[in-house]
């Protein structure tokens, strides 16, 4: 059971689905990783939809990746790739 970090509430609801509304094209949010983020083209990005809780009693919002793994698979080559 999921308690709200804030109130203590077990009104959850979860899984909710984050939309862009811009152009009334409602597309899900998505969180992007790429494995080399100098490259213009094929730069291996993977891409995860974007999920939250919300508490019914006083609204306190936590978001999260719907596929963290996904995400996780590119981080080596990302860092290595990095140019500070």
């Amino acid at each position: 059971m999921t308690i709200c970090r804030l109130c203590n509430s077990n009104k959850i609801i979860d899984n909710v689905v984050v939309r862009d509304d811009a152009y009334k094209g409602r597309t899900a949010i998505v969180l992007e990783v790429y494995a080399d983020p100098t490259a213009i083209f094929f730069n291996g990005a993977k891409s995860s939809e974007m999920k939250c809780k919300v508490c019914a009693d006083c609204g306190h919002v936590e978001f999260f990746a719907k596929n963290p793994a996904v995400l996780y698979q590119v981080l080596p080559n990302a860092t290595s790739n990095a140019k500070f």
